[in-house]
């Protein structure tokens, strides 16, 4: 999850070769179509478009909460990887983490 999420922070290059088009990693997580549902307002292709701590953001969200976000401007990959059981948190309150603690302590 981490790899990927890594792959299109570098802007779909991996260890200096393009194995996706640039050009389609800023299509899939540019705003696509209007959510009106936060955290998440957006939808790009297969990628949530949001923002963490101000920063414009993506995610990838799957079942039971599990989650990869990307925040270009921090250099930031997160991945959480979840079950769903009662108690367990949703992708939605990690990414509510990601923009409330983590992107704040990177700040500069």
């Amino acid at each position: 999850m981490v790899k990927l999420g890594q792959l299109w922070l570098n802007g779909g290059s991996w260890d200096g070769t393009q194995v996706v088009s640039a050009d389609w990693v800023t299509a899939s997580t540019g705003a696509q179509v209007a959510t009106g549902e936060p955290p998440a307002d957006h939808y790009g292709y297969q990628w949530w478009v949001t923002e963490a701590d101000g920063h414009p953001a993506y995610a990838a969200v799957g079942y039971a909460g599990q989650l990869i976000e990307v925040v270009p401007a921090l250099d930031l990959v997160v991945a959480v990887s979840s079950v769903e059981e009662v108690g367990n948190a949703q992708a939605g309150s990690y990414m509510n983490i990601v923009s409330t603690i983590i992107a704040p302590a990177l700040r500069p």
